[in-house]
């Protein structure tokens, strides 16, 4: 969450936790504070994506004297979204990522932690993971993908592992499916704020020379400074020998589990469907 503590035994036992705390706000799930150093909240939503209202109910309810005030959504679609209101940090994160801390051999006897996966993982079927983001990718997109590891779009939600870009017959590119890219992070964002994420690429990459080309990409993209997009910054692409091509002919049905004709956005698809149209594997 960004709070500037060492990681040591007295600051833990030193930190007070309260659930489901009643304030004139409302009650909140999660509280955790120390001393003047930080007071955290955490509100913790199941079929809950977007939030809006709670973004800002609770910004009255933090200690004054907290020298770090976070408030923290827990949804099971990750916001990307990242905000500074007034001098409150509102960021997001995903059940996803709670299961796979605990979900590690130092856990995973435990009881209660079994009861959480259990419940998490099959009354929500929260492991329900997009693996690969396919989508048709302009000009604009091909250079800032191949030059700087970076693609941006319209503001989105969702955290899907992998990229691949499609290239489409008027991109003067052979058609289909050339790359594959790890997605090392997600940021939503305007162009004009990059310089303020530094940190957060550098949580995404231990490497200064990539973290400088990323924000470059960002910058040197044809968007508008002032709007909000969704980025993601890539790791250097697998490439095939043969790209991926869509399914052809006309036929109802084509395209099921994989792409035809129009890519949607958003469209994503696992791993055992992608490995079906790799042309060396068919």
């Amino acid at each position: 969450m960004g709070i500037k503590q060492k990681k040591n035994d007295i600051n833990f036992i030193n930190a007070d936790i309260s659930t489901e705390k009643k304030r004139n706000e409302g009650r909140t799930d999660i509280e955790i504070k120390k001393d003047n150093d930080y007071h955290i909240i955490i509100e913790c939503k199941v079929n809950s994506n977007k939030l809006f209202n709670q973004r800002t109910q609770y910004l009255t309810a933090f200690d004054i004297k907290a020298k770090q005030k976070v408030i923290c959504f827990i949804t099971q679609e990750r916001d990307t979204n990242k905000q500074i209101t007034n001098d409150v940090s509102i960021i997001n994160t995903s059940w996803l990522e709670i299961i796979e801390l605990f979900n590690t051999k130092n856990f995973i006897n435990k009881d209660i932690v079994k009861s959480f996966l259990n419940f998490s993982t099959r009354n929500y079927k929260m492991k329900q993971l997009k693996e690969i983001l396919i989508q048709d990718v302009n000009i604009e997109e091909i250079d800032r993908f191949e030059n700087f590891n970076v693609y941006g779009r319209n503001q989105t939600f969702g955290t899907p592992l992998y990229f691949a870009p499609y290239f489409t017959r008027n991109t003067g590119k052979i058609e289909g499916i050339s790359n594959l890219s790890k997605i090392l992070g997600i940021l939503t964002l305007r162009p004009l704020d990059i310089d303020n994420f530094k940190s957060d690429l550098e949580g995404f990459a231990n490497n200064k020379e990539q973290v400088i080309t990323w924000i470059n990409g960002v910058k040197n993209g044809k968007d508008i400074p002032t709007e909000t997009y969704t980025y993601y910054f890539l790791d250097n692409p697998l490439k095939f020998n043969r790209p991926l091509r869509k399914d052809g002919g006309i036929q109802k049905g084509r395209g099921k589990d994989w792409i035809a004709a129009q890519i949607p956005p958003n469209r994503c698809v696992s791993f055992i469907d992608f490995v079906k149209h790799i042309p060396e594997l068919m």
